[in-house]
């Protein structure tokens, strides 16, 4: 087993935000989960997400993508 700084409960868009902002930062972290497997594995098929533009915002700290 291995210790880390933070542990990260879920791997859905916050989680991987926050695994983001940690990894920019340099803190030790772990996301529990694959990235969005919930979503993938257990929608039914055509579900789209919808939310508004500033609820799906996701950090980058390279700024590299809309």
């Amino acid at each position: 087993m291995h210790e880390v700084d933070v542990a990260i409960i879920g791997a859905g868009p916050h989680g991987l935000s926050l695994a983001a902002h940690l990894k920019h930062l340099g803190v030790e972290h772990q996301v529990s989960s694959t990235p969005m497997s919930f979503w993938r594995n257990s929608m039914p098929p055509g579900v789209e997400l919808k939310s508004e533009g500033p609820a799906c915002d996701l950090f980058d700290w390279r700024n590299e993508f809309s």
